[in-house]
């Protein structure tokens, strides 16, 4: 057998057919000759380890047609290797994968040699252990050459990446060069043989699925000698996970220990505990792109009236009870409504946790529904270090700001920039109610053409009231009664609130009471809108993205509102496809015109956003609409009713839309439930079922009937500590 190692004795001269180990792995670092690179000893012995290597060299030595390229300039050609069933019958496209998989072992034995040679200290039994699974590598690397020769390519013929070698051989010490090679490149090869040789068996290629089954044993061993190490020398008070994770550095990351599939057997067959195989299969940080941060702030209208109460437009709640109660609601919706940010965020992208990160059911039920797990962190402390490609809070404000600020330095120059303190001003002023009326005017005039169309209704200039100090609560409902000849009842609205908050339905058909006469009376430092209450009939938002000056339309979504005007949920299906056959016909024109809807609200996103552009913002933001019953029952469409320059959970819909459910008439629905305990029991039960297999087709679809939005497994455990929180379910 190649490659056994002799004992070691001191002073003996061996035959030729015996290399020192010292000798054998420079002539694979520095050699540039790839038969020399591969030529492997009949025995080894370890007798004079050489000094360290003082200087890492730049690449290991290659002939000149097998030169190593940056990760940068090779990315081109990993996109073109993607494969599918169909490429994989080209001759030509399996040689050119085989060709990678070639180099991925030449370099892998190259950095091994390297480690052999930086680290002569290592103890002897991992020397021998490490030569060993070089001659393994070398065996291997001929196994693809044979196949890559016999598929039509020579070696050489394709560009090679210089990734592994960056991410490994600077490793500051041996305990890091073993977990970055063997835990995480080596890792991954499991993954990847377990995944092509079913796909090259099953087009007909039975040599080179023969090869990868080989390779993928002898991977389990050579990991599996990694592993033995990596637990000799971690620390023993150290969770295995924390001590893997804190020897990589980036780029390289926990991420690329893992392939296209997730080889659970695999790991198992190593010996890596059940902790640890389920933390890796769940980890979904970043691979390679700098990630963006997001931030639940889901409490963004409390802020900005916050803002404006330390601003002293607002006198202070001098209630003690009150605003601890205010302050644990504002708590608890962070945290329940923080897994909501995982339907928006793409691959890789870094969710802040306030309190804890969600349970493995919800993330595992992420992977089954979008393929992607963000990465959970507990606190900026985790990411400070990191280069992040940006900030994405739900909204921002002046405390999303504060809460960000340390990681601005931390984002790419070519990466997305925190609004200066003169946006955040803007974004105050935008946000408000009591700049509405304006750009309802302006509105009005854009929507000329639409008028004549589709009944469209904006409150009379005389009924759309800004109302301020130093005027009185008693000269408002002196107005109001002047205005109110068709109708007695009213809605004031404050400057800053969502979901139904900051609003104050006003009956003068009777008095005025006193909890009411006291709440417009304690508005008015900051100003009050007011307008008509109308009889609502339906609900609906625009949602646009401003980026780079431009501003680009997503769509419209129908809302679900409570009879206080609470939002509660929304429909996942385009408007067309929930509303009743009266109000489709209203905003078609009796079936002649199916893209009024989306015209007018592009319209309408298009004058709000190049206000927001003006300022300086840049991303998204929603516009609420709603559709009225008016007095002789005709339908109109109010296309402004509020604005909000922030994500918003319509856009969570066109998110999920998206994800979970594409088909275009679709009349899924999401709902928000205030705390566990209000669910109805068959639909918790559904919803807990949502990981179950039959609740997924072949093809990763769901089609169950209840699926949870945030973490109801948590919620479960919080509820047995006294703790409710919201929770937020889908339905089909």
């Amino acid at each position: 057998m190649r490659g056994q190692v002799r004992p070691k004795n001191e002073g003996v001269e061996f035959p030729e057919e015996v290399e020192e180990i010292s000798e054998f792995a420079s002539r694979i670092l520095f050699g540039t000759d790839l038969g020399e690179k591969l030529r492997s000893p009949k025995f080894l012995v370890d007798s004079k380890p050489i000094s360290a290597l003082q200087s890492i060299p730049e690449s290991p030595h290659r002939s000149a047609e097998f030169k190593l390229l940056s990760f940068g300039q090779n990315k081109r050609h990993k996109r073109e290797l993607k494969p599918n069933k169909e490429r994989l019958h080209d001759r030509t496209f399996r040689a050119r994968i085989l060709h990678t998989f070639a180099h991925h072992e030449l370099i892998s034995l190259e950095l091994m040699a390297l480690a052999l040679l930086r680290f002569p200290e290592a103890p002897t039994a991992f020397r021998k252990g490490l030569a060993k699974v070089i001659i393994d590598e070398q065996r291997h690397f001929r196994l693809y050459q044979q196949r890559v020769l016999a598929l039509g390519l020579n070696l050489g013929e394709e560009p090679v990446s210089d990734y592994f070698w960056r991410c490994v051989a600077h490793a500051p010490n041996l305990e890091s060069f073993n977990a970055r090679l063997a835990l995480v490149f080596e890792q991954a090869n499991i993954d990847f043989t377990r995944h092509y040789a079913p796909l090259f068996r099953e087009i007909g290629d039975q040599e080179s699925a023969n090869a990868l089954d080989q390779i993928y044993h002898d991977e389990i061993s050579h990991v599996g000698l990694g592993l033995h190490w990596f637990r000799k020398w971690r620390p023993s008070n150290e969770p295995e996970w924390d001590s893997f994770c804190q020897l990589l550095e980036a780029p390289l990351s926990p991420g690329r220990a893992k392939g296209t599939i997730f080889s659970i057997a695999g790991r198992r067959a190593v010996g890596f505990s059940e902790d640890y195989i389920e933390r890796l299969r769940l980890w979904g940080g970043s691979t390679g792109r700098p990630p963006l941060v997001w931030l639940g702030h889901f409490d963004f209208d409390e802020a900005l009236h916050d803002q404006a109460m330390t601003r002293g437009l607002l006198p202070p709640d001098r209630s003690p009870k009150r605003r601890s109660k205010r302050r644990k609601t504002r708590s608890i919706t962070q945290h329940a409504f923080t897994p909501l940010l995982a339907w928006l965020c793409t691959r890789g992208d870094i969710i802040l946790c306030p309190q804890s990160r969600p349970s493995r059911q919800f993330q595992d039920l992420l992977l089954k529904a979008r393929g992607i797990n963000p990465e959970w962190c507990l606190g900026q402390d985790e990411v400070k270090d990191r280069k992040l490609g940006g900030l994405s809070p739900w909204g921002w404000s002046k405390q999303s700001f504060n809460t960000l600020e340390n990681l601005q330095d931390s984002i790419l120059t070519s990466g997305k920039k925190m609004p200066n303190d003169a946006v955040l001003e803007a974004l105050y002023k935008c946000a408000s109610k009591l700049e509405l009326t304006e750009l309802r005017r302006q509105l009005k005039k854009h929507l000329t053409s639409e008028q004549e169309k589709c009944p469209l209704y904006f409150p009379r200039v005389e009924q759309d009231i800004i109302w301020t100090a130093p005027q009185s609560v008693n000269d408002l409902i002196e107005r109001l009664v002047e205005q109110s000849i068709s109708s007695s009842q009213w809605i004031a609205k404050r400057p800053y609130g969502s979901a139904g908050r900051g609003l104050k339905k006003l009956d003068l058909s009777q008095e005025i009471d006193r909890p009411t006469f006291g709440w417009l009376a304690r508005s008015l430092p900051l100003g009050l809108n007011v307008e008509p209450w109308l009889d609502r009939v339906a609900d609906l938002s625009f949602h646009a993205w401003i980026e780079k000056g431009s501003i680009r339309y997503d769509g419209e979504v129908a809302g679900i509102i409570d009879h206080n005007g609470r939002f509660k949920g929304a429909y996942l299906g385009p408007p067309s496809s929930v509303f009743s056959t009266e109000i489709k016909r209203f905003l078609n024109g009796q079936g002649h015109d199916r893209r009024r809807l989306k015209r007018i609200g592009k319209a309408v996103t298009t004058l709000v956003g190049q206000t927001l552009n003006k300022k300086g913002y840049e991303g998204p933001f929603g516009v609420d609409a709603l559709i009225a019953r008016q007095a002789d029952h005709s339908l109109q469409l109010y296309p402004l009713v509020d604005i909000n320059p922030r994500f918003t959970m319509g856009r969570l819909a066109l998110h999920l839309r998206k994800d979970l459910e594409p088909k275009a008439n679709t009349k899924s629905f999401f709902k928000i439930y205030p705390k566990l305990s209000v669910i109805p029991k068959t639909d918790l039960e559904q919803a807990q079922l949502a990981l179950a297999g039959s609740q997924w087709s072949s093809k990763g679809q769901w089609q169950g009937e209840v699926i949870p939005l945030n973490d109801v497994w948590q919620a479960e455990i919080d509820q047995s500590e006294g703790l409710e929180h919201p929770i937020v379910l889908l339905y089909k």
